[in-house]
């Protein structure tokens, strides 16, 4: 068995939905608050199944992107951890920070004239530093209206967005993800969003 491996099967006889079998410790400060330590974490083999999958899910990921993508890093802490409501909002901050840049990689005025059409907020995008004004599904929106991603993708991402509306640590709830939707995300991110380059012909022919 390699190293890695045994290093994934650290401590699985306690059923680590507990904070006690992550951390004695914490669990004693928490216990000392009175703040809850039991089902606080996902349960260690949906963890294991994440960090297992997860080098081969990023391997399309450019070594150079993935020395910037601060977020993914979190989202890895926050699997190990046990903490999949909190790696999901992580994973969409990193895709969000991918569609910004891949629309500031074309002519802006376009994507802006492409994403509003009032006249009084229109006047209010200029510049990159104007796009996290649009709410995230009309930056997907208006990423796929400008074949920056496909129509296939953009529902990807709009299913995404719904599930960390929803069962992420961005909204209070109490509904549980599995290893299997996470590692599925972070592809259908890193497809959609994260590795997505604009074509050459869309960035030559959306400028005026």
């Amino acid at each position: 068995m390699r190293a890695e491996e045994q290093a994934l099967i650290v401590h699985t006889a306690d059923l680590e939905t507990s904070i006690q079998g992550f951390s004695a410790p914490l669990a004693g400060y928490l216990d000392s608050l009175g703040l809850p330590t039991e089902d606080v974490l996902v349960e260690f083999s949906e963890r294991r199944f994440v960090l297992k999958n997860l080098q081969q899910t990023i391997e399309s990921l450019a070594q150079v992107d993935c020395a910037k993508a601060f977020y993914l890093s979190k989202f890895a802490v926050a699997v190990s951890v046990g903490l999949f409501d909190a790696a999901l909002n992580f994973l969409w901050d990193e895709t969000i920070l991918a569609l910004r840049r891949l629309a500031a990689e074309i002519d802006l005025s376009y994507f802006f004239d492409t994403a509003e059409k009032r006249d009084a907020y229109r006047a209010k995008l200029q510049t990159a530093e104007d796009l996290p004004t649009l709410d995230d599904i009309t930056l997907i929106d208006t990423c796929a209206r400008v074949d920056l991603i496909s129509d296939v993708n953009r529902e990807r991402l709009r299913h995404v967005n719904y599930m960390r509306n929803h069962a992420s640590a961005a909204h209070p709830n109490q509904n549980e993800l599995s290893g299997q939707e996470m590692i599925a995300w972070l592809a259908n991110c890193l497809k959609a969003a994260i590795t997505a380059k604009p074509e050459r012909a869309v960035i030559v022919t959306k400028q005026p």
